[in-house]
């Protein structure tokens, strides 16, 4: 008797790396895999997605307006790659993100002030890219609002400009946040060391393996992230 056929994602709770909830992919933890290429676009579509992690890899592309999409995102780390263009100022509809870091990439333009809007705000890593212009006083009035903000780093931006007056506001609207601008860029491992913590990676690879985005449009993730359902050699 032919065994009936199956997509390769119904299994996808039992991926390494994926967390659903209610039947909707919720966690995507991807970090240290050494994925190249193009960011995905239908990443951006993953509207119920609660966490991002893609940090150390060596994907490119940028983030296009379409991450506002993402209205229950909290933590977006995408540190360590390769990916540039400028920050949009979309990423202020991410209202309940608490964790953003685009630390160590190749983003330029000016910094968007729309951050502000983002109140859950708790650590805000930027360092180590190719952003400029004028810090806006505006900025630090915006970032008021965002009450548990606890890190705000936009260090080893050599472009910028406004530290100082930028510095000075924050620390008098949020004195609890640690501030790190100019040189030399804050040291980073990428990702907040609680959450490295739980998420449990296996050792980094040591090939780089292309991924494909066609595979990604067949069924969220690439055939060779999939984990075997226990006990059944699948």
């Amino acid at each position: 008797m032919q065994r009936e056929a199956r997509p390769f994602y119904e299994d996808i709770e039992n991926w390494e790396g994926v967390s659903c909830t209610d039947g909707r992919l919720s966690h995507l933890l991807l970090e240290n895999n050494c994925l190249t290429s193009k960011l995905p676009v239908l990443v951006w579509r993953l509207e119920y997605l609660v966490e991002l992690n893609l940090a150390n890899n060596g994907l490119t592309g940028g983030v296009p307006p379409a991450v506002s999409n993402m209205r229950s995102l909290t933590w977006l780390d995408l540190s360590g790659n390769r990916i540039g263009g400028r920050i949009p100022r979309a990423i202020g509809g991410c209202g309940r993100l608490q964790v953003l870091d685009l630390s160590r990439n190749l983003f330029n333009g000016p910094l968007p002030t729309t951050l502000g809007r983002c109140l859950d705000l708790r650590e805000c890593r930027l360092a180590d890219n190719d952003l400029g212009g004028e810090i806006p006083a505006s900025f630090a009035s915006a970032l008021k609002f965002c009450e548990d903000l606890q890190m705000f780093d936009v260090s080893d931006n050599p472009k910028l400009e406004g530290f100082d007056a930028f510095r000075d506001s924050l620390r008098q609207l949020v004195p609890a946040c640690a501030i790190f601008v100019g040189q030399p860029a804050l040291e980073s491992t990428g990702a907040v060391q609680s959450f490295e913590d739980a998420v449990n990676r296996p050792p980094t690879p040591t090939k780089l393996v292309p991924l494909d985005e066609g595979e990604w449009e067949d069924g969220f993730l690439p055939p060779w992230q999939r984990q075997a359902r226990p006990g059944t050699g699948e």
